[in-house]
């Protein structure tokens, strides 16, 4: 565990704070709705052993986040921070800056209700702008097809970097991802 990326995250919106293994209740019943994951490579985690297959990873990430909204006190969805392997990071060397020194955002959802405001861009500033205090590149990896994703990464700011991968998500096979990063000399220029 990252103590710098593992503390509580929030502003007036979200508060971010720190996944513990007796949330995955609360969490599933957020993540059951199948529609937060028809543009995701695995579609099927509104079902309880894939939900519980992404829930036993994000225990295992350096920092994972229940997103709990702050004028309902509702949780309504999660995020983490977590490593490239080292073979990512030799391959994508070559079209991130700084790729030795990144760290990757991901397998965030919010429910429905959540979509299309200014939520998701709350929750992607606190963690960007934490990270860039410990690290100099922020690596999102988005399904291809997860237009929802991509559209709200590209509106914050992001670049859409020249490499490709398949990666792996739980137990689904390598499907097609591209990968967007924020370096920290980009900070200051981000829509948040």
């Amino acid at each position: 565990m990252d103590n710098l990326l593992h503390q509580e995250l929030s502003d007036d919106r979200v508060l971010l704070r720190p996944l513990q293994a007796s949330d995955a209740d609360m969490l599933f019943q957020a993540a059951s709705d199948p529609s937060i994951w028809e543009q995701h490579p695995q579609r099927d985690r509104y079902q309880r052993p894939q939900f519980d297959a992404f829930f036993a990873g994000a225990l295992e990430a350096p920092a994972a986040f229940v997103i709990i909204d702050i004028a309902s006190n509702a949780v309504i969805g999660s995020s983490r921070f977590y490593h490239c392997s080292d073979t990512e990071r030799n391959r994508y060397a070559d079209a991130i800056p700084d790729m030795h020194d990144a760290i990757c955002i991901g397998y965030t959802f919010l429910i429905p209700s959540f979509w299309g405001g200014t939520t998701n861009r709350s929750v992607k500033r606190l963690m960007v702008t934490r990270a860039l205090q410990r690290y100099s590149t922020v690596l999102f990896q988005i399904g291809e097809n997860n237009l929802r994703s991509r559209i709200s990464i590209e509106r914050l700011g992001a670049t859409l970097a020249t490499a490709r991968d398949h990666v792996a998500c739980e137990s689904s096979l390598a499907t097609p991802h591209v990968l967007y990063f924020i370096h920290r000399s980009q900070l200051a220029s981000l829509a948040f």
